[in-house]
């Protein structure tokens, strides 16, 4: 599999990943029927938390516009063998590490936390080497 089809799938995969964390969010806010009702009372020591961290709609409107949405053009500009679709992965990744951070600092250590971090960075690699050594439109 070559460099750029990788940075694809792997877009691709996190952006149905976000789509389906954001769709469970809507389905249910409270997280209590996916088991995370408890990470609502982390979330409260945030920021403007009374605002935003009520339940999890917030957290899912955020997660399909940041994470889903620009991976989601990283894989329309890919498949198109456009540029930007490289710098869109590349963006990506590094969105998902900031996001991943936040989570990092704010929840306790996971495995799936420690795996998209991993994803993370693998895309910024991916785009990056892209970009140093191919030439698009």
């Amino acid at each position: 599999m070559n460099v750029k089809k990788a940075l694809l799938y792997l877009s691709g995969f996190i952006a149905l990943g976000a789509f389906w964390g954001g769709i469970m969010m809507f389905i249910s806010p409270s997280g209590e029927v996916w088991g995370m009702d408890p990470l609502l009372a982390d979330m409260r020591r945030l920021p403007c938390a009374e605002a935003l961290f009520d339940n999890f709609i917030f957290s899912g409107v955020m997660l399909i516009l940041v994470n889903g949405g620009c991976n989601t053009a990283a894989v329309i500009g890919l498949r198109s063998d456009r540029r930007w679709g490289v710098m869109c992965g590349g963006i990506a990744g590094v969105m998902l590490l900031c996001w991943l951070g936040v989570q990092w600092v704010i929840f306790a250590v996971n495995p799936l936390t420690m795996l998209y971090t991993l994803f993370g960075v693998v895309q910024v690699v991916l785009a990056t080497h892209l970009l140093r050594t191919r030439t698009t439109t």
